[in-house]
């Protein structure tokens, strides 16, 4: 008799077991749907969001090339104005009288330092643009 109450109290507390393994998974049932659920809504929102903004990600990678384009715009304005200079200052030192040339000597000496540092920035920045 001992033994089938053993057998008893054992199958009692199997069936005790069985029964928390089912409603565990039960449980995981439903909060697998409710995740599979909520995964196809947000893939149906990220396809939408996709639809309707197709550019964004070239957009979000666009500000740092602009920038880069920009800076390699004004860099050549740069050049070109340094350029410009430079050949009016040629220029004007030409259409001076020689005799006016010599009066103005530190006028002349201003415009060739000014020529000098025109040379040099425009050496300079060449030697960026080959860099970069």
């Amino acid at each position: 008799m001992v033994a089938s109450y053993t057998s008893f109290v054992e199958l009692s507390s199997l069936n005790v077991k069985i029964e928390n393994l089912e409603d565990e998974l039960h449980d995981e049932k439903e909060n697998h749907r409710g995740a599979l659920t909520k995964c196809q809504e947000l893939e149906e929102q990220l396809q939408r969001n996709n639809q309707n903004c197709p550019t964004r990600s070239v957009t979000e990678a666009d500000p740092r090339s602009k920038q880069d384009n920009e800076l390699a715009a004004a860099a050549e304005k740069l050049q070109e104005c340094q350029e410009t200079i430079l050949l009016l200052g040629k220029q004007l030192k030409s259409m001076c009288p020689q005799t006016e040339q010599v009066a103005s000597s530190p006028s002349q000496e201003q415009t060739l330092n000014l020529e000098e540092d025109n040379e040099s920035a425009t050496s300079t920045k060449k030697s960026r643009q080959q860099i970069d």
